[in-house]
């Protein structure tokens, strides 16, 4: 493919030529500064396609768009919670942001500032979850990513212990329960 900036002496107009496989194709310009930016504009799209993709740049989609398809056309209820504190802190902190590496850098940023609000790991961890998921099905499942960023975003392991406190008639079973035999040992 060729590209070529004439002027038309005759017209006074410089001329943009096109050459293909497919045929030729002319522009006409006043200018010759306006004919130079045209021809420069269409010898850089070929370049460009290649680059960006077969049919051009894929569109970019927002983090708030993979989260609401993924509560469309998941079950999401035991994450609702979790769901709605991640939405509201990128709607007031990272508004816009697109599916990528600024959502990793926006997660993390939120990890850090709700361990500056003293949340418990667990709490964090599943807030996590909620961007690790829509990550994951934007390139897993709705091909919106070229690269998986979900493993990305690490969740350390909660140090929260579980209190379990037994109750009376807990207690009074756990005696039951205990053989004869090793009472009269610690008895002795």
């Amino acid at each position: 493919m060729g590209i070529t900036v004439r002027r038309r002496a005759a017209r006074n107009r410089w001329v943009v030529t096109e050459t293909s496989e497919r045929g030729r194709h002319q522009r006409t310009f006043k200018t010759a500064e306006e004919a130079e930016e045209y021809a420069t504009k269409r010898r850089a799209e070929p370049n460009e396609v290649a680059f960006m993709g077969v049919m051009g740049c894929t569109q970019r989609r927002s983090f708030m768009e993979g989260l609401l398809r993924w509560v469309d056309e998941y079950d999401t209820e035991s994450l609702a919670g979790s769901i709605r504190q991640v939405a509201a802190w990128f709607n007031d902190n990272a508004e816009g942001v697109l599916l990528g590496r600024e959502t990793v850098d926006a997660a993390r940023r939120m990890q850090k500032t709700l361990r500056k609000q003293g949340l418990d790991q667990s709490t964090i961890n599943n807030r996590t979850q909620v961007v690790k998921r829509v990550l994951s099905l934007a390139y897993r499942e709705w091909d919106w990513l070229d690269q998986p960023l979900d493993a990305k975003l690490r969740k350390p392991t909660p140090k929260n212990e579980r209190h379990i406190y037994l109750t009376q008639g807990d207690v009074r079973r756990l005696i039951e329960a205990v053989p004869d035999e090793i009472c009269q040992r610690s008895a002795e």
